[in-house]
């Protein structure tokens, strides 16, 4: 059996406000391609898939389409990530079906249908005349699992306990799979990506995960694979961004029997535009570097002696491709340095709570929850 593995599609995310659905289109088609050339038998989607919560109309349509498409190629299985409003993620579900689509906005799976046979937290269905089972472990914050924090056990103990509920539906003559949306214990994060760490409250250590052929997570964006011996792997987005996402995308393919993974390739997306951050120290010199990266979303470092004139910022404007610019001057540099030292959000709440309430710690479930919440932002 053939997967192919992929998550964060942000689809209807801008880069500094430039609009790129046409981009996105042109991704999701190229995975669509890679799908049949590489005949397929199912599609894992860990998560993220809109960049918020209410998604734009041409988000949801090329998101929809996309999924149809792929489905008269394979079995589709979506997950939610933190971005995504599982409710609205799911709404089509019982409609999606009919398309060879799973839409999993949370654990709790109870409809069957057509092929698939669905329980507490997994999916059953058979592929090629085998069994497959896939543990279905959408975004798990505490609001979405149900939960009330109980300060005696950890995120990670009450994660590890949904996991292995959905685990329940595997067999041994099966090819089981886990599919979650989370921050795993060796995740290495990437650009435009909050805080991973969270102090280590909200890490998932690999042992969290029920033995699987294979594990498929969306959240990071950087492609990784977090452990070989537990098939534990990260598709990393389809597209950067941000301008510090600089890794190669790309989507799993991965094929599988009941013995386990016989071949695993990391498939090269080349439809998107890249990004770069380009340093001048010259308005020539400036000129030049835009006039080479024309293929580039740009973000251009001008470090000058002087202001600039009125022409050369209109020569500079004139590339499309620039999307931000950043005027350096020796007076401004001092200031400019010591402002890239960017704080994370656990540091600015701790900062903000001490400064109200007499320079006391906040309590570390306090800024468990903050960080929880920032991360459904």
């Amino acid at each position: 059996m053939k997967i192919l593995h992929t998550a964060d599609l942000h689809l209807g995310k801008k880069l500094f406000n430039t609009d790129r659905v046409d981009e996105q289109e042109a991704v999701m088609l190229e995975i669509i391609d890679i799908a049949r050339a590489n005949k397929v038998d199912m599609a894992l989607i860990a998560g993220d898939i809109f960049d918020t919560a209410l998604p734009s109309a041409a988000a949801e349509t090329l998101f929809f389409e996309s999924m149809v498409n792929l489905g008269q190629i394979c079995t589709v299985i979506v997950i939610a990530g933190n971005h995504d409003d599982p409710v609205r993620l799911a709404a089509a579900k019982e409609m999606a079906l009919s398309c060879n689509i799973v839409l999993a906005g949370e654990s709790d799976i109870t409809y069957s249908a057509r092929k698939f046979e669905a329980g507490k937290g997994y999916i059953k269905t058979r592929i090629n005349d085998q069994k497959v089972c896939v543990n279905i472990v959408p975004y798990p914050s505490d609001s979405r699992m149900g939960e009330v924090i109980k300060e005696n056990t950890a995120y990670p103990e009450r994660v590890k306990r949904r996991l292995f509920e959905g685990a329940k539906g595997f067999e041994k003559d099966s090819i089981n799979i886990n599919i979650s949306h989370l921050f795993c214990v060796g995740g290495v994060k990437e650009g435009d990506e909050r805080e991973i760490e969270l102090g280590g409250a909200r890490l998932i250590p690999t042992e969290a995960f029920p033995e699987a052929h294979y594990t498929a997570l969306g959240h990071i964006h950087k492609p990784q694979t977090i452990s070989k011996t537990k098939n534990i792997h990260y598709s990393g987005s389809i597209m950067p961004y941000a301008f510090d996402e600089t890794s190669q995308k790309s989507v799993i393919i991965a094929d599988i029997n009941a013995q386990g993974i016989n071949d695993f390739v990391r498939a090269p997306l080349t439809k998107y535009k890249p990004v770069a951050k380009l340093q001048a120290g010259s308005v020539m010199q400036a000129l030049d570097l835009l006039e080479k990266n024309l293929d580039k979303w740009v973000w251009l470092e001008l470090k000058l002696d002087d202001s600039i004139t009125d022409s050369a910022a209109k020569s500079l404007k004139s590339f499309s491709n620039m999307l931000r610019f950043s005027l350096i001057l020796p007076e401004r540099e001092k200031v400019i340095i010591k402002d890239k030292r960017l704080k994370s959000d656990r540091e600015i709440f701790v900062e903000f709570y001490k400064s109200q309430y007499g320079g006391k710690e906040p309590k570390p479930e306090l800024v468990n929850m903050f960080l929880e919440i920032m991360n459904e932002l």
